[in-house]
């Protein structure tokens, strides 16, 4: 017994002895863009946005009902990382997830029904590109009488057929079509961010 508890403490001399930090390996942390930041990250838990449905006035409030940040570190980096849900009165539940690479940012959007929308902002030319949407950026919105600045409008074979964005406001237009409800274009009247 006394040579298992004498080999027992030469065992935990040598663990305390080991250096864990020589084993540790450092990953290059790569932050999102502040363009992406500016469109897709800066509203907070309990941001609200009220719309109308421009044809028949129904009301959709949408409020931002989750937010997390972190990274994924399951490659030779750390990426900044995302995760955004927002939930609706009138039109579908979806979530945002915004992520890094060395090459490209990306906004997804995932749907409750399955389907996605995607945009990325490509570092090395510094513009938005498309991989599975079309795009265009627009100089100013007029949407009841308030004037929306740098709007980046996203087009789908979705729900959402186009959702349109305006900088450090986030999402000002939603074009909705659907098997289950009418053609229906949803404009923000009222936001207030967190």
């Amino acid at each position: 017994m006394k040579y298992i508890f004498a080999i027992f403490l030469f065992f935990c001399s040598a663990l305390t002895a080991c250096k864990f930090d020589d084993y540790i390996v450092e990953k290059p942390f790569i932050p999102l863009s502040e363009e992406m930041k500016s469109y897709f990250t800066f509203a907070n838990e309990g941001s609200l946005y009220i719309y109308r449905d421009s044809a028949s006035g129904d009301i959709d409030s949408t409020i931002v009902s989750n937010k997390t940040e972190g990274g994924f570190i399951g490659t030779p980096y750390i990426g900044e990382m995302y995760h955004i849900e927002y939930q609706s009165t009138k039109t579908q539940n979806f979530w945002a997830i915004i992520s890094t690479n060395e090459e490209w940012e990306r906004m997804r959007i995932l749907f409750t029904v399955g389907t996605e929308l995607m945009i990325r902002w490509d570092k090395e030319t510094q513009s938005f590109t498309q991989p599975s949407s079309k795009y265009r950026l627009i100089d100013s919105v007029n949407l009841h009488g308030h004037i929306y600045r740098d709007v980046l409008e996203i087009q789908g074979d979705i729900e959402f057929n186009r959702l349109w964005y305006a900088k450090n406001v986030g999402i000002i237009l939603k074009d909705v079509s659907s098997v289950l409800t009418p053609d229906s274009t949803f404009e923000l009247i009222d936001y207030q961010l967190k």
